[in-house]
């Protein structure tokens, strides 16, 4: 029987140092009819409890309507968040390390057979990870997507751009005397949430969510809209490039192994050296 697509957890937090799940990945990646395919990488991240797999459970939404069932049509018309990436409210992280959604999206466009991959990731900077944790997560997911979001609450502060440039330094850091850029295209999603009554209190204090799409501000609901499209249409996908040679998705998966690797070494050799 057929499993239902899920959050799986392919990378993990393990004293301090990240232990990729290597079977699960090579599992779903490796199938013969993703594994040659070019594939692209749409990953978020930023600080923790900001509602970040809330979000990407929308965009899950966009691709079921735009690559299963080929009608974009009302793509949001209903909306249950029971089915998708783990997400509550409160104060307490949800997510771990980074996890990837196991149903992955197909799509043959000019020419290309292409794969999309979504990944969730820890938020940075809660009350149990270490500063090195923080910087590896987001340094890593960023080295890993064809299209990072940084997500953020009410505006652009300064302290924003300085841990971006932060966890940018240590991905060139990684990477050596490569020329390849820490990321490849980086989006700003600024959101203006400060306030549980401007959310609704079903969508900001309740626990495993199944969300009624009257409870969402409208506002949100409308940019929603634009944003998925804008970065999932078919017209709009960016394969990911590794020194500006598109990756297949077998490509990709040793790309993750060695990187990961990389980072568990890098991190205790760069704090031990004071480089951050």
């Amino acid at each position: 029987m057929e499993e239902s697509p899920q959050a799986v957890q392919i990378v993990s937090p393990s004293n301090h140092s990240f232990e990729l799940h290597f079977f699960e990945l090579e599992r779903i990646l490796g199938a013969s009819d993703i594994r040659d395919r070019y594939v692209v990488v749409v990953s978020i991240a930023g600080a923790f409890r900001k509602g970040k797999s809330f979000l990407m459970n929308f965009f899950l939404r966009y691709l079921e309507a735009e690559y299963t069932k080929k009608n974009v049509n009302d793509w949001l018309t209903e909306l249950n968040v029971e089915r998708g990436f783990k997400s509550r409210g409160g104060q307490q992280p949800e997510t771990t390390g980074i996890w990837m959604w196991s149903d992955v999206f197909t799509h043959d466009h000019n020419g290309k057979e292409l794969a999309i991959i979504l990944l969730d990731t820890q938020g940075i900077f809660d009350n149990r990870s270490s500063v090195k944790d923080c910087i590896t997560i987001f340094a890593l997911s960023m080295m890993l997507a064809s299209v990072q979001c940084y997500n953020l609450m009410q505006n652009v502060q300064e302290d924003d751009l300085q841990h971006l440039e932060l966890f940018s330094e240590y991905g060139k850091l990684v990477l050596g005397q490569s020329n390849e850029k820490p990321f490849q295209k980086l989006l700003f999603i600024v959101r203006d949430w400060p306030n549980s009554f401007e959310t609704g209190m079903a969508v900001a204090q309740g626990g495993n969510l199944i969300v009624q799409l009257q409870q969402i501000e409208s506002e949100f609901i409308k940019y929603v809209k634009e944003l998925a499209p804008a970065i999932f249409a078919p017209e709009n996908l960016i394969i990911k490039k590794v020194n500006g040679q598109e990756l297949r998705t077998r490509d990709w998966i040793q790309y993750i192994q060695t990187y990961t690797g990389i980072f568990n070494v890098k991190v205790t050799y760069c704090l031990n050296q004071k480089r951050f």
